[in-house]
């Protein structure tokens, strides 16, 4: 690999500081840019025309705020410079969105998933018609796409190209970068969903609420159990992980766990581990892949009107959520709570188990106990995160080291 200069490594910082600071304000002027990047005045004026020479950027006049005088150059996205396809993997649908590089939604449709479909090579062949179909519907070909962002629940590959394990798939490894590396000039990137989630919630926050450098978690109930945190740094840039917290042990030689293993958190908490417990299904029998809506929500009716085996299944899922969550608070420290997924309104019904673990842990009794809130639609969190950092994936390691303009 051809090491790059010390020169070139600062065109290329600077490159990105100046659209980071677009993406903040949409639109700005040549003072604006050196108010919030401290760069120095020659320096802007090389890199904003370089990017509108590139068609990144467009220059547009502005009247000037009295109504006399000259009118002022400012610099906005250009949203036709490139296109990013958003691509949800849900447990019975995927979700294909089209978004231009302004960031704006342009084409949205989504294609139901058998729910007997196991095979990763016949879910793949079908995932690829959908973008292809995407295309067409846009009217331009394969290369108009930059980025493939794909969402999943799951266990991602490190290099964030491939899935390795996922609840339907299981041990069906689909390495999403090596399949498409021929027919696709994008970028492709694949991410737990709950990584995104948890960027968008802690970025919406009220400041007067965000500590730095406290974290922030978004805790998804389900089908299946998953965790994201995300924090801001001194600069105010969030960053954001997914541990999968569903697949800690919570109890050694538990029930089983859709992953295979014994007393994982899911096998309780999950809508499959709910449901086992509420009809006492023993503990060694494979759990279902999907669970109707309408069975989940039975047995919460049966909890609400007094049946004890029913509450009790949902008073032992959420102290097995509590018990998790209570370890990553001694791990991590001190977090804020968002609680959203389709299990969010059994959380009722989960609360009271949830709770307990939480107030035996030693550092919260000593600090602050956690705010949880509840967020409905966990769809947008996670569509709003991934195109933010689909963006600025785009432009540091495409657009700011003109890998775009030189190809």
């Amino acid at each position: 690999m051809m090491m790059r200069t010390g020169t070139e490594v600062l065109r290329i910082s600077n490159r990105a500081l100046v659209l980071a600071c677009l993406r903040d304000i949409d639109s700005a002027a040549h003072t604006d840019f050196m108010d919030r990047t401290e760069l120095a005045s020659g320096t802007i004026s090389v890199i904003t025309n370089e990017l509108v020479d590139e068609g990144v950027l467009r220059r547009v006049e502005m009247p000037p705020p009295s109504g006399r005088g000259r009118p002022r150059a400012h610099f906005e996205i250009n949203p036709d410079f490139a296109r990013l396809s958003v691509v949800r993997i849900g447990g019975d649908r995927v979700e294909y969105s089209l978004v231009d590089y302004a960031g704006r939604l342009q084409d949205r449709f989504e294609e139901m998933r058998p729910t007997d479909e196991t095979d990763a090579n016949a879910f793949f062949a079908r995932f690829e018609a959908g973008l292809d179909r995407q295309c067409a519907r846009g009217g331009f070909d394969r290369s108009a796409l930059k980025i493939i962002s794909i969402t999943t629940k799951g266990l991602v590959s490190d290099a964030r190209d491939a899935l390795l394990w996922s609840p339907v798939f299981e041990t069906q490894r689909i390495d999403f970068g090596v399949r498409m590396a021929e027919g696709w000039a994008a970028k492709i990137v694949v991410t737990n969903e709950t990584l995104y989630s948890a960027l968008t919630n802690a970025a919406g926050l009220n400041p007067a609420e965000t500590i730095l450098g406290q974290r922030h978690a978004v805790l998804s109930l389900g089908h299946s159990v998953g965790f994201g945190m995300a924090k801001a740094d001194h600069s105010g840039r969030h960053s954001s992980q997914a541990p999968t917290l569903g697949h800690m042990v919570h109890l050694p030689d538990g029930p089983l766990c859709r992953c295979g293993s014994h007393g994982c958190i899911e096998a309780f908490a999950g809508f499959y581990g709910i449901l086992r417990t509420a009809f006492n299904v023993k503990g060694d029998v494979k759990p279902a892949t999907f669970i109707p809506d309408e069975q989940i929500d039975k047995v919460a009716a049966d909890a609400r009107m007094g049946d004890r085996q029913s509450g009790y299944a949902f008073r032992l899922a959420g102290e097995a959520l509590g018990v998790g969550m209570s370890r990553l608070v001694s791990l991590f420290g001190g977090m804020s709570i968002t609680v959203t997924g389709r299990g969010v309104r059994y959380f009722d019904l989960l609360e009271p188990g949830f709770r307990e673990p939480m107030a035996d842990n030693l550092q919260i009794r000593f600090g602050n106990t956690p705010v949880v809130r509840l967020a409905g639609d966990e769809a947008q969190m996670i569509f709003d995160g991934n195109v933010k950092a689909s963006l600025r994936e785009l432009d540091e390691t495409l657009v700011a080291t003109r890998a775009l303009s030189d190809g």
